[in-house]
């Protein structure tokens, strides 16, 4: 039987390198948490309350979570692409029939 490469192996692995690395980077490429660089003047008194704090301490902990999101996505992803194999039978959707053009998107 022909076989023909694994289009759909090759968008998870675009997506693990490259897309959700990106995404990840564009929303905070650094350090800590990203609420950090944003509440720095507030840290360093540029609004100084009760209500600062708060704010500063709820925005931290809904951002805590962020990258980590990102690094279980790649870990979700990797794991679909791991079980994928290289090749796939002739006219498998995941060959010559995947959708290239959304495959490519957004990459």
């Amino acid at each position: 039987m022909a076989e023909e490469q694994n289009a759909y192996k090759g968008t998870l692995n675009n997506c693990k390198t490259s897309v959700i690395p990106n995404c990840r980077d564009a929303i905070y490429h650094g350090a800590g948490n990203p609420a950090d660089s944003l509440l720095s003047d507030l840290s360093s008194g540029g609004w100084a309350c009760d209500s600062a704090t708060e704010f500063s301490n709820t925005l931290r902990g809904k951002t805590a979570t962020i990258l980590g999101a990102f690094d279980d996505a790649v870990t979700v992803v990797n794991a679909a692409w791991s079980k994928e194999p290289d090749e796939v039978p002739e006219n498998d959707w995941r060959g010559n029939a995947w959708p290239k053009q959304w495959s490519m998107r957004n990459m």
